[in-house]
């Protein structure tokens, strides 16, 4: 009776009327290759060469002895966020959320691509100008001259940072 290959083992060569099966040690898949087809009856293990990610992919599970690499799609960061790191060769694109502006700030630089929300400081109105507009956390304080009396009128009320001249008509 011919002799049957243990696990491990594959035929090398058939058995004969002169000789017996002749059994050969299942290779193993060297470094950049893997396990593609399983060593048994009369085949070897069979290996290929590991995939290599497209541009706009990266490496989401490495390549080993019995699994192909995997490779996922680059991320993109969506709104309301920017991106702080790129995708890389085995990692994905790294995304934060935008900064709100807090109080007394305004945005004076829009959040996108690699680059975050810039706040500013609210400009406040000097003297001889009043707050026509007040700073919000997208625009910032809108200033404007203070208006004098014009003739036959009279002030009722100062020019402040938060109101412009109040005029009155002169009686006659």
């Amino acid at each position: 009776a011919c002799a049957t290959c243990a696990s491990g083992k594959y035929i090398s060569g058939a058995c004969t009327s002169t000789s017996n099966t002749v059994c050969s040690n299942c290779a193993a898949c060297s470094s950049g290759k893997y396990k593609s087809g399983g060593c048994s009856g009369s085949t070897d293990t069979k290996c290929s060469t590991c995939a290599t990610c497209a541009s706009g992919e990266y490496i989401s599970s490495a390549c080993s002895s019995t699994s192909n690499t995997v490779c996922s799609g680059c991320s993109t960061c969506g709104s309301g966020k920017y991106q702080t790191a790129a995708c890389g060769t085995s990692t994905n694109t790294q995304c934060a959320s935008c900064t709100t502006c807090s109080s007394g700030k305004y945005k004076s630089g829009g959040c996108s691509g690699t680059a975050d929300t810039v706040c500013s400081i609210c400009a406040s109105c000097g003297d001889g100008a009043h707050v026509v507009s007040v700073c919000t956390p997208t625009s910032n304080t809108v200033c404007s001259d203070c208006i004098p009396c014009g003739p036959n009128e009279f002030e009722t009320a100062a020019c402040s940072t938060s109101s412009n001249t109040q005029c009155a008509s002169c009686a006659t």
